[in-house]
């Protein structure tokens, strides 16, 4: 009984964290998509939430990850044939930890780590 009460009170909890988060289409919402003084609003607010892009053909082009309109989080960008380009994370709006470039193959050819924006190796 108790796993079962445990499990249920994750659910929940789970259910309510990926219903306040918000996942936009940012080439079908470009119109509401604004941004001034390095915040990015959305409708008139700072944006907190995804906002992804895709290619005509569908395929992923890019995704990126707000809090109160700043990047914060993972951010990554595709190649058209689905390949990850880069994938680099953000603080605060702010470059801060692991950046990795690959190449059309899937090649890693650029590492580097970042903190408050600036590269440190």
């Amino acid at each position: 009984m108790k796993i079962l009460k445990r499990s249920i009170t994750v659910l929940v909890c789970l259910i309510l964290f990926t219903s306040c988060t918000k996942s936009i289409d940012g080439k079908k919402e470009n119109e509401y998509i604004e941004e001034k003084k390095g915040i990015t609003y959305y409708k008139g607010e700072p944006f907190t939430g995804e906002i992804f892009r895709n290619y005509k053909n569908g395929q992923l082009w890019i995704r990126s990850n707000y809090k109160d309109g700043k990047e914060d989080g993972l951010s990554e960008m595709y190649y058209e044939n689905g390949q990850l380009e880069y994938k680099e994370n953000y603080k605060d709006g702010k470059k801060d930890g692991l950046y990795e470039e690959y190449d059309e193959n899937g090649q890693l050819y650029i590492r580097s780590n970042y903190k408050d924006g600036d590269i440190i190796d």
